[in-house]
């Protein structure tokens, strides 16, 4: 039975003779190491490959971002005086100043803190619209300032609810779907929201 191995061509011979004769005119004497595996396997480039996306993805998405917050930090602050007075406004926000609302000019509490959330209308003489989004503001506000309310004459919608994150349009007051999504953007915060949540 044969059970000397050319390595190289993979036959096999019945004496060591014979695969020394095979080698040396085969393969001019050489005898390959079954054992020697090239450097570059498949395992090794797979490896490699989920190493370079493991490492590669969280750090281009921190540099990502530390950009994106460097190029927010070079926009024009709005200083924390610049606060309204009141959270119910007869004249438009600027725009710096509403991003300044919904992200640092919120409800501190305990030690937490809570941007605000923007509700904006686009109608002139509308007292109506006014009145039930002025209701729900005042529901949100009963001990912290959640919602401030101001005209917005140049949007496309009828009604906006704007969050740092995400704006929400809507062409009528739906009393109940504006609060679910104030609720939402708040993450249940409010007392409003968390009673809702246990009914």
């Amino acid at each position: 039975m044969p059970n000397f191995r050319c390595d190289i061509c993979d036959k096999n011979f019945s004496s060591k003779k014979k695969l020394e004769v095979h080698q040396k005119k085969r393969h001019g004497g050489k005898q390959a190491s079954r054992d020697k595996k090239p450097f570059f396997t498949k395992k090794k480039i797979v490896t490699v490959f989920f190493a370079v996306i493991m490492i590669g993805l969280p750090l281009g998405g921190g540099i990502f971002f530390a950009s994106f917050n460097g190029n927010a930090r070079e926009q024009e602050v709005v200083e924390e005086g610049e606060v309204p007075e009141h959270y119910i406004l007869e004249e438009p926000l600027p725009e710096n100043q509403q991003e300044y609302l919904m992200t640092q000019g919120g409800t501190r509490r305990m030690g937490d803190f809570y941007p605000s959330l923007i509700l904006q209308y686009s109608c002139d003489d509308c007292p109506e619209t006014v009145e039930n989004l002025t209701r729900i503001a005042e529901e949100f506000n009963q001990n912290d300032r959640y919602i401030y309310l101001a005209p917005y004459p140049d949007m496309d919608y009828e009604i906006i609810l704007s969050s740092f994150h995400q704006d929400t349009t809507y062409e009528e007051v739906n009393t109940t779907i504006i609060k679910e999504d104030v609720c939402r953007k708040l993450d249940n915060n409010p007392i409003i929201c968390l009673e809702d949540v246990f009914r």
